[in-house]
């Protein structure tokens, strides 16, 4: 028939066994409609010599059994690329492949009008592959390889997905000029752990390196069951992520990516689209509000007629985000941004009128927690506003007009803000809430001079 008989399963891409093509249900979760049957990943560095550097590459490979009708949906595949400063990532040697029994064996082969990139905005795109011929019964195996220059993009690995997996597999072969900090969620412990250290050197123009070969693995996981409480998956689905913490330069010195929160807050201030477009907001506020009445009013006063002022001029267009997208005068001139636009806005103002009022930075519902221990801007996706007025804290979001102006939308509420301060590190309660979910979270690290594994 084509495939290999002589075993259960096979972790070869391009091979399938009968047992994977005649199987009904999957033993451990007879309700599954489809089954992972591996998803391994391979993340390692090449040259480029374009820009006399390394390139991070990211190989996935995955193959999926359909169980029954409501499984297609899994032969449907989203990817998200980025935009920077140098350039775009891109996706390489993508390859799937369609197995059938149910009129003898056959395969169909990916076709390249089945993968198309959809713009998300000016630097986000995904590239979506849709397998075909895909029916209950099938087998299904994906292959591609993401290439970024951007070392701090690396692709947070998840062990657990949303229908069974048997087998989770991800090799990281380290160099000795980029270090890592690794967060496990979800569990405290690895089916497989392994660092290895092969006696072979690697050569790229005048630098000869080793590789030390990290592995971690993880056996027969259960669906991900996504209750309705829940925030975030990545907060509760077992995954691992990885932060870029320090930079050794091959020529020697080395350079500490991971900051302190404080450190953080000051660079926050220095940024062109957050503390200088405040700055920006207050010296120009007199224009902006000309014709707004504040002489004579409260402070609570002014804090409600400058809100509902933004609110009512100037309109959220539906994109989150912790800096302003678009400079001060292409905002006031379109009289439409994200988030950052809207709310430091509303904070410039209110600090022009002498009202102590401060942004703070979170991660929404659905963007995951921040790991305190980890000061790193990535974690944040949205910026409100504090005020401290007659010792009482008021947080505002002018995002929504319909809204309370002391109301925030329901996806800020989560757990802990960043109010940015100057060399400052104070947290601000957005929700108490209590979960139910027991959650487990490691910090651990690796460096791949010395071969530690550290927790």
């Amino acid at each position: 028939m084509g495939f290999a008989q002589e075993e259960k399963y096979s972790l070869d891409f391009g091979r399938v066994t009968q047992y994977e093509m005649v199987m009904k249900e999957y033993e451990n979760d007879p309700d599954a409609d489809a089954v992972i049957l591996y998803n391994q990943g391979e993340y390692f560095y090449s040259g480029n010599y374009e820009q006399d550097g390394f390139l991070l590459r990211m190989k996935k490979q995955i193959k999926i059994k359909i169980l029954k009708q409501s499984g297609v949906q899994y032969a449907n595949f989203e990817i998200p690329i980025f935009n920077g400063n140098s350039g775009w990532e891109s996706i390489e040697s993508i390859e799937g492949t369609t197995y059938n029994i149910d009129q003898g064996f056959t395969q169909t082969k990916l076709e390249t009008r089945n993968i198309f990139e959809e713009k998300v905005d000016d630097d986000v795109r995904v590239k979506k592959i849709a397998l075909s011929d895909v029916r209950p019964g099938s087998v299904i195996e994906l292959s591609y390889t993401i290439v970024t220059p951007y070392f701090f993009n690396m692709r947070r690995w998840y062990f657990q997905q949303k229908i069974p997996v048997i087998f989770s597999h991800l090799k990281y072969k380290a160099i000795p000029y980029y270090e890592y900090v690794y967060i496990l969620k979800g569990t405290d412990k690895l089916d497989i752990f392994t660092a290895t250290t092969p006696s072979s050197e690697i050569q790229f123009r005048n630098l000869r390196y080793r590789e030390v070969i990290y592995n971690f693995g993880m056996n027969n996981l259960p669906a991900f069951k996504d209750e309705e409480f829940i925030s975030s998956i990545d907060d509760y689905m077992i995954n691992i992520n990885f932060q870029l913490s320090k930079f050794h330069h091959p020529n020697g010195g080395s350079r500490d990516i991971m900051t302190t929160w404080p450190a953080m807050c000051d660079e926050f201030l220095k940024n062109d689209y957050f503390g200088k477009y405040i700055k920006d907001v207050e010296k120009q506020a007199s224009k902006i509000m000309s014709g707004i009445e504040l002489k004579d009013k409260s402070a609570q006063e002014k804090i409600e007629i400058i809100t509902e002022f933004v609110k009512s001029k100037y309109r959220w267009n539906g994109f989150s985000g912790k800096f302003a997208d678009v400079n001060l005068k292409d905002f006031l001139k379109q009289q439409s941004g994200n988030t950052g636009n809207i709310n430091l806005l509303l904070a410039g103002l209110l600090k022009s009128e002498g009202i102590e009022a401060y942004p703070v930075i979170l991660s929404t519902r659905g963007n995951g927690t921040i790991s305190f221990s980890h000061p790193f801007q990535h974690f944040f996706n949205y910026v409100i506003v504090l005020v401290e007025i007659d010792n009482r804290i008021i947080l505002l979001d002018a995002t929504d007009p319909l809204l309370y102006y002391a109301v925030l939308p329901e996806k800020c509420m989560n757990v802990e803000g960043l109010v940015i301060k100057p060399q400052s590190e104070e947290w601000i309660t957005i929700q108490q809430k209590t979960s139910s979910t027991l959650q487990k979270n490691l910090k651990s690290e690796i460096n791949p001079e010395t071969n530690a594994f550290r927790i």
